[in-house]
């Protein structure tokens, strides 16, 4: 891989610059408020942290590429020393250009999160969690320019929006009644939604995307037949309807516009608009060998489901990649099962299964991690993360111990 890499240092004492971004019109980025003087927080420095000790700038210069609107931007946090003690923070944030194989890297005093705000500002988040944090940092690609805001600046602000959605919703099968839990990641409360109805148990639950729908995939009991989404209201919390479905699995998406649910009803793949409750269902993934053990795990856009497949479904061994389906088209796809690094249909033992994958904002690029695991099992173990485009042609293997744990993110479209 070409590379040309500049390092640049963030040191923990940055200029304060009375500026406020400018809003691009993503919908998940936030107004913040104007800037106060605020003390830095002390960190005892660590051996390695000798790194940071250089003057404090206002601002720095990136390059060409990196201030553009490309969307095929990865971008990548590590820690640079290997041995960094858990929890995970971050003192490197890496970027790759996938389509040039240029390298854009810098450090910064160690953070919790790095994320994009926007296609041309990049947050920091210097604290515990998106509840418990000591400031927030702002970086102006296009200026070069810094702004810090303290938690008091930001109190009442949502600055993890465009990172992490604010709820989360899972089902407690620790339980033999499981209840559905609502998780506030910036609070970190929990609390138990509505109550389910008699005769049925959840079996799994996910939030709309906007944060206004909740569905409740549920069995009746003790038959545990008669499969039915509940969809409610998140915010008012009243039952919006039930459909009942038949063989559906645990795992069901919404669409990037949180109107429909789509799922598999064995090997159909359906798709339930929630305004009327009409199911729609296209042509059936085929029975062959290596599509026996599938689950849906995603979406690539509304009319084509993302999962993922086991090509050794008899042999006792577990390996396989993601398939996009054509929900109505029947055409599929399977990008990852003739790349050397996944060790597919050559070696059942030595095969690698697919993890944590997301695709480019234009669906043309994939990253993902690919291990030894199996996707609904309890274990993974990490052997790299690669870069593919969406025909299966290998762009990037990174088999080293530096993105070991890492994050990526997609620079968003602007």
């Amino acid at each position: 891989m070409k590379a040309s890499r500049l390092v640049l240092l963030i040191t923990t004492c940055i200029l304060l610059v009375s500026c406020q971004p400018a809003s691009t019109g993503v919908e998940s980025a936030i107004t913040l408020p104007a800037l106060t003087e605020t003390t830095q927080p002390s960190r005892t420095p660590r051996p390695t942290s000798t790194l940071f000790l250089t003057p404090a700038v206002p601002s720095y210069e990136f390059p060409a590429w990196l201030k553009s609107s490309n969307d095929h931007v990865l971008m990548f946090t590590y820690y640079h020393n290997n041995d960094h003690p858990w929890p995970n923070w971050y003192d490197t944030v890496l970027f790759l250009d996938v389509d040039s194989g240029e390298e854009f890297e810098f450090a910064s005093a160690d953070f919790q999160y790095a994320f994009w705000q926007d296609s041309q500002h990049l947050a920091f988040l210097h604290g515990e969690n998106c509840a418990s944090f000591d400031y927030g940092s702002i970086i102006n690609l296009n200026t070069g320019k810094i702004e810090r805001y303290s938690s008091a600046d930001l109190s009442g602000k949502d600055f993890c929006a465009p990172y992490q959605a604010r709820y989360s919703a899972v089902v407690s099968f620790m339980e033999s009644d499981p209840p559905i839990t609502i998780y506030d990641n910036r609070q970190e409360i929990y609390e138990d939604f509505n109550p389910q109805p008699e005769g049925v148990i959840n079996i799994s639950a996910e939030l709309s995307p906007d944060m206004s729908t909740l569905a409740v995939l549920q069995n009746s009991i003790p038959s545990h037949e008669n499969t039915q989404f509940a969809v409610y209201d998140f915010v008012s919390k009243n039952l919006r309807g039930v459909y009942k479905v038949s063989d559906v699995s645990r795992y069901f998406q919404f669409t990037s516009d949180s109107q429909k649910i789509v799922f598999l009803d064995d090997n159909l793949p359906c798709i339930l608009t929630l305004e009327n409750l009409i199911k729609e269902c296209g042509v059936p993934i085929p029975k062959e060998d290596q599509y026996k053990y599938i689950h849906l795990s995603g979406i690539a856009n509304n009319n084509d489901i993302v999962f993922v497949h086991n090509v050794f479904p008899d042999s006792g061994f577990y390996g396989g990649g993601i398939c996009i389906y054509g929900v109505f088209t029947g055409n599929i796809k399977c990008p990852m099962d003739d790349l050397d690094f996944m060790n597919l249909k050559k070696d059942p033992i030595e095969s690698n299964f697919v993890s944590n994958y997301k695709f480019s904002p234009d669906e043309e690029v994939i990253v993902f991690d690919y291990g030894e695991g199996c996707p609904t099992c309890d274990y993974f173990y990490y052997e790299g993360t690669a870069v593919i485009d969406a025909n299966g042609n290998s762009m990037y293997d990174f088999h080293d111990d530096k993105y070991f744990r890492s994050s990526y993110i997609w620079r968003p479209k602007p």
